[in-house]
């Protein structure tokens, strides 16, 4: 079965929603304490899938754009 990339403007919100995550779902992938780290990776999946299926809007339509 091949391979496809993944859809570049996919793989941009992505990494957005992980920026965007809470500090602590983050660092909390590291912690020695296996429990938290699920946590924190539950945590981040859910932010990363809320954001794929509900990406920010480029532009809002009731906005009123600037005049130069």
């Amino acid at each position: 079965m091949p391979r496809f990339a993944p859809d570049p403007a996919r793989i941009s919100t992505a990494k957005a929603a992980i920026a965007e995550s809470p500090g602590w779902v983050r660092v909390g992938l590291t912690f020695g304490n296996q429990r938290l780290r699920e946590e924190a990776l539950e945590a981040l999946a859910v932010t990363v899938v809320e954001r794929l299926e509900n990406p920010p809007a480029d532009c809002d339509p009731d906005q009123l754009g600037l005049e130069l």
